[in-house]
């Protein structure tokens, strides 16, 4: 099994922008969020930033500078990552479910038991208990139902991502 895997990445330095063509699935305008994403922060923070997933499917955000470059800030780079990740959540979310999915063939057994007892809605603390909010037991099923659904053909995975997509 593979350690990690690159989705995406900038470099300040060289002007560049990498997508991995594994991902070529995803729609155009995902990619094109993504690019503006990575782009956008090696521009304003400096550096260079790597998407990479896990070997257990967690999407990680990297940030990297050269070792002569002092007008980096790490401290910057960091807060701008958690921005990053708080602003982007939904859409990070649903690259990890997609790589879970269509990469790994994984196929979330959790994702009804994450759902709030039938009547009862996810409580803020919910995900400190263990339990998934809404929109991420949401998210789950919708993985399940692709990946479960993907050699039936009942749903493309145009459709199953233009449905994540919707959740935002």
């Amino acid at each position: 099994m593979e350690e990690s895997r690159v989705l995406c990445g900038a470099n300040a330095y060289r002007e560049k922008y990498y997508f991995d063509p594994a991902y070529a699935r995803l729609p155009q305008r995902v990619q094109e969020e993504l690019k503006i994403l990575c782009v956008t922060f090696a521009e304003e923070i400096g550096g260079t930033i790597l998407l990479r997933f896990s070997a257990d499917g967690s999407l990680q955000v990297e940030t990297a500078k050269d070792e002569g470059d002092y007008y980096y800030d790490d401290i910057e780079a960091e807060l701008a990552v958690r921005r990053l990740l708080k602003e982007n959540r939904t859409l990070l979310l649903q690259l990890e479910l997609f790589h879970r999915a269509v990469i790994l063939r994984q196929i979330p057994a959790q994702a009804a038991s994450a759902l709030p007892p039938e009547g009862e809605t996810a409580s803020p603390g919910a995900e400190a208990s263990g339990r998934a909010s809404a929109e991420e037991a949401e998210a789950l099923l919708l993985a399940e139902r692709y990946a479960k659904t993907e050699y039936a053909g009942e749903i493309s995975l145009e459709d199953y991502i233009e449905e994540l997509l919707r959740m935002q």
